[in-house]
């Protein structure tokens, strides 16, 4: 299969809302790696970094484990609950990657929390690979109905 679309892990915030998991998306060490496209992701059961399909050489960047976010913020914007971040950068690279995988470094069961889909191949050789961020934030939900 193929990497076709970006989404937030289902298992991770339940767990958090379950009070089963103490997630901080701000205080925690959210982690980044690049992934190749031959990853297909379950956001419905997929539920850690380092296993099954988030291991190996589907997972891209000199840096094992990733890089961390950098001043992470969590608010809410008429009726959305807002996640954002720094815009992220992997120094000195060389891969093609179709999205990057985000989890939580703080937690022992590195918990999956989102991935970013890139639309296509993304390449760098020998330099910064680097994702800017939307204005709006790396993801937003709706949490009250709209007016």
């Amino acid at each position: 299969m193929a990497l076709t679309r970006s989404g937030l892990y289902i298992p991770a915030h339940r767990d958090s809302l379950l009070n089963d998991i103490a997630l901080d998306y701000v205080a925690d060490s959210i982690k980044g790696v690049p992934v190749d496209n031959s990853i297909t992701p379950n956001f419905t059961t997929d539920t850690a970094y380092g296993a099954g399909a988030y291991t190996g050489a589907a997972m891209l960047g000199s840096t094992a484990g990733g890089v961390a976010l950098t001043t992470p913020t969590l608010t809410a914007s008429t009726d959305y609950l807002v996640f954002d971040a720094a815009d992220w950068t992997y120094a000195s690279q060389t891969f093609t990657a179709y999205g990057a995988v985000f989890y939580d470094d703080t937690l022992a069961g590195k918990n999956l929390l989102f991935l970013v889909y890139f639309g296509g191949a993304a390449a760098v050789s020998g330099g910064d690979f680097k994702i800017v961020w939307d204005a709006t934030g790396i993801w937003r939900n709706r949490l009250a109905p709209a007016a």
